[in-house]
């Protein structure tokens, strides 16, 4: 059984699809990060999961829980979600990354100040 935090939930039957968003999250997709930012009850996930189902990208999915702000939990289930948003079943688990919680465990060599169009 896949773990339901880990998984792109199911849309609602009644939802109001948002093309011009849709295209928005099309045109994104080239972008090395994009913000999905609004108040709670807006349609966020909703709009991400209707992305997510007419696309043929991969995505990894992750819904943590309070509990999983534990790092080595979070890391465990962010490893999960990688795994499944790569159609990776199974295979050794990645070692945890050092000091857990303290940070990311490589340097980033490309993290200046950038402009975005």
């Amino acid at each position: 059984m896949r773990d339901s935090r880990v998984c792109v939930p199911q849309l609602p039957l009644r939802h109001v699809p948002r093309p011009r968003l849709l295209a928005e999250l099309d045109f994104a997709v080239d972008r090395p990060l994009t913000l999905l930012s609004a108040g709670p009850g807006a349609g966020k996930t909703v709009l991400l999961t209707d992305w997510v189902r007419r696309s043929d990208v991969r995505v990894a999915w992750l819904t943590p829980t309070a509990a999983d702000a534990e790092p080595r939990r979070f890391w465990r289930l962010l490893e999960s979600a990688l795994r499944d948003g790569d159609g990776v079943e199974s295979g050794p688990l990645a070692a945890t990354p050092r000091a857990a919680g303290t940070g990311w465990p490589g340097r980033c060599t490309s993290c200046g100040p950038r402009t975005w169009p």
